[in-house]
């Protein structure tokens, strides 16, 4: 009994009595043929081929088949063409989405430090650092998912502790574009370089102890009675912005009002 070529559904039929020829793929818009889909099937109303044209091979993930020995079964959901020998192996297609986000992740830090600023938190402490390895360990899991979906590997600590390595070796192994970790440099200059937006949109976060010391120590100096001076603890403040001190020294009590001049803490008082 002979056999005929049996396109999966969403393939265009072939017309009648075609074999594929030498070389021949699919149309990549094809969806591939179905786990357990014979690509050929008994006919005998058809001749069984005598071309060799017809004996196109392909590779699934667990063995080599080929027509017309056999009823070849598809193992799994893709199907890649035996390249000649000689021939190079393309390179697999790799969404970067979550690699272009991971790169511009530390534009993001920009507005967590103003939020957590205007909410009277302070951006260098444990939330903060939370929040940035929580955002980098999500998109670089993700980013690991779509590698692994076509064969590439590369350690999930990585995004973790060291993002720019991460990106550089995603890079080199998937033989992406080296754009993406360049960004990445990128972006954290612009974050290193927003201080002034950040202070001047969420705030300053003043030392109360190096305000109080300095007021003391000025009223000291000019002779006044001022022996202590207590401020807000470490008050977070935009530049330009104020907030008051009490100093007290024998039966005289002294209010200051403090201004933050600059994004380093820089502050002057009355």
């Amino acid at each position: 009994m002979s056999s005929r070529f049996n396109p999966p559904p969403g393939w265009p039929p072939p017309p009648v009595g075609w074999t594929p020829p030498a070389g021949w793929q699919p149309d990549p818009r094809w969806a591939p043929p179905p786990p357990g889909w014979r690509l050929w099937v008994e006919d005998p109303t058809s001749a069984l081929p005598t071309s060799s044209n017809h004996q196109t091979s392909y590779q699934t993930a667990s063995n080599f088949f080929s027509h017309p020995t056999g009823t070849p079964m598809i193992s799994g959901p893709v199907v890649t063409r035996v390249p000649p020998v000689g021939e190079p192996l393309a390179a697999p297609s790799v969404d970067n989405t979550f690699a272009w986000l991971l790169a511009c992740a530390p534009i993001s830090f920009i507005l967590v430090d103003v939020l957590m600023l205007s909410a009277g938190i302070s951006p260098s402490g444990i939330v903060a650092f939370v929040i940035a390895v929580a955002i980098n360990s999500w998109l670089g899991v993700l980013d690991i998912r779509r590698l692994a979906a076509v064969g590439i590997k590369v350690s999930p600590l990585l995004p973790l502790l060291v993002v720019p390595v991460y990106l550089i070796i995603r890079t080199v192994k998937a033989k992406s574009i080296w754009v993406i970790p360049v960004l990445w440099f990128v972006t954290i200059l612009v974050y290193i370089g927003s201080a002034n937006f950040i202070s001047g949109t969420g705030g300053v976060q003043m030392s109360s102890d190096s305000v109080q010391t300095l007021i003391a120590a000025s009223e000291h100096a000019a002779g006044s009675d001022v022996v202590t001076v207590r401020c807000p603890k470490d008050p977070i403040v935009p530049v330009g912005g104020t907030f008051e001190c009490q100093g007290t020294g024998g039966t005289q009590l002294q209010n200051y009002t403090v201004t933050v001049r600059s994004a380093d803490g820089h502050f002057s008082w009355r």
